[in-house]
């Protein structure tokens, strides 16, 4: 329990240390809101897809695609975004609210925070089931997002212009750099020093340059306007969704592996693209920063809990 609580302390806090520098470096003037509009794009278009792509072609599509764990992973992600999409419409009167809401509560942030925190308890993240949610569930986020934030506005649904809208955001950079990464793997391509250096120096600095633009997005006074929402958003995305199919899981007989990958992926904080992805569609960009702030923050609490509970019942 105690080595539990002592690793979710050290994943998690680095990573609001550096939130914490974003602001900093905002507050006394060294970046403005056109640096960090300029570094957003960044992250989002050149960083992220950088990031994925690298992960997902060095990584053997063979060891991570297993069929039925696969199809529970996608069955978990589409009826989360189905029951919390349909959910927020009906409740919030504000339709860039609802699907704001709704895709911070099934997106999640595992090539940041979870591929690191199944490394640690499985001891190996290179290769097998860890990678498989990068290389399959994230193009599935990349669907959902699309159709919940192009609902922002209902007209935008209909029709051909409708369908270009929806498949425009589908194929956005992350997505390219997943498929660019998946048939670099398929075709078990090696890339060259003079390629594979840059790749690697740009991904290292993804994730400290994206949480850098996260904290220099923090407005205190906006986080007032949005925190209910955002509670709502960690209840749902931290405990209900990790709470429904993880048993499901173990009753259907998978091992330790799949199990962890499974809770992790449906119980990790809200992704950081959850944020870019509000600013590029019209979404509610101070619900969302709210969302990755605060599951970030409560992530702590349930990720010990449930890393205490998988082992007391003997299922890692």
């Amino acid at each position: 329990m105690l080595d539990n609580f002592i690793f979710s302390v050290n994943s998690v806090m680095p990573i609001f240390m550096v939130l914490a520098v974003g602001y900093a470096i905002r507050t006394i003037g060294w970046t403005d809101a056109a640096t960090n509009r300029k570094m957003k794009a960044v992250v989002f278009n050149l960083g992220l897809p950088v990031m994925f792509f690298r992960d997902v072609s060095r990584s053997n599509f063979d060891d991570f695609f297993y069929g039925p764990f696969v199809l529970l992973a996608l069955a978990a992600t589409t009826l989360m975004f189905v029951i919390t999409w349909a959910a927020a419409i009906a409740y919030f009167k504000n339709r860039k609210v609802a699907g704001t809401f709704s895709q911070a509560c099934f997106r999640g942030s595992y090539a940041i925070m979870g591929l690191p925190l199944v490394a640690h308890v499985m001891g190996d993240a290179e290769t097998g089931l860890g990678l498989m949610p990068i290389a399959l569930v994230i193009p599935l986020y990349n669907i959902y997002s699309a159709i919940a934030l192009a609902g922002n506005d209902e007209e935008k649904l209909r029709g051909i212009r409708g369908l270009k809208i929806i498949v425009k955001n589908i194929f956005n950079p992350l997505m390219i750099g997943v498929l660019i990464g998946l048939a670099v793997s398929l075709a078990d391509i090696t890339m060259p020093v003079i390629i594979a250096v840059p790749v690697d120096y740009i991904a290292v600095m993804t994730t400290p340059l994206a949480l850098m633009v996260v904290g220099g997005s923090i407005d205190f006074s906006k986080m007032r306007s949005r925190y209910k929402p955002a509670l709502v958003v960690v209840f749902v995305k931290l405990v209900i969704g990790p709470l429904i199919f993880v048993p499901a899981a173990v009753w259907l007989g998978f091992g330790a592996e799949a199990v962890l990958v499974l809770y992790v992926m449906l119980g990790t904080p809200t992704a950081v693209a959850t944020y870019a992805l509000a600013c590029n569609m019209g979404g509610d960009e101070d619900l969302a920063l709210n969302s990755i702030l605060f599951t970030k923050l409560f992530a702590v609490f349930t990720f010990t809990l449930g890393l205490f509970l998988l082992r007391t019942f003997e299922i890692l």
